[in-house]
């Protein structure tokens, strides 16, 4: 098994906000590869999205999709979504791990992203 290792991270803004999941996607995918400058979107092999019901929360769906296109990645390895709520994240940090380790990528982005402030009350 390969070691892996962790090579960048970015955080975009919190709160109750007129953003867009690709909005909210652009800055946290932004915010990542500021941190490293010598990374380009071209140089992904993959990505991985945690996000939890984005067809109920945000009226989005394809998520990892939709990400790449806005970060202007094309995986050609992987492209997931993983929905753990609260843990999807991290499971899709583990799930990269893995996909990296078995030596089937060498480079993968791991992205959250949610948007909780469109369903009704009742789908919250």
């Amino acid at each position: 098994m390969r070691r892996v290792a962790l090579v960048g991270t970015g955080v975009g803004k919190f709160g109750v906000r007129k953003a867009s999941y690709r909005d909210l996607i652009w800055e946290a995918g932004k915010a990542c590869f500021d941190s490293v400058p010598a990374v380009k979107p071209k140089d992904l092999q993959g990505i991985v999205v945690g996000s939890v019901m984005p067809e109920r929360t945000a009226f989005q769906s394809h998520i990892s999709s939709l990400a790449a296109e806005a970060l202007g990645i094309k995986p050609s390895h992987l492209s997931a979504r993983t929905e753990h709520m609260c843990a999807s994240g991290t499971v899709g940090i583990r799930y990269a791990y893995a996909f990296i380790a078995a030596g089937l990528a060498d480079l993968v982005m791991v992205l959250g992203v949610e948007k909780l402030n469109q369903p009704s009350g009742d789908e919250a």
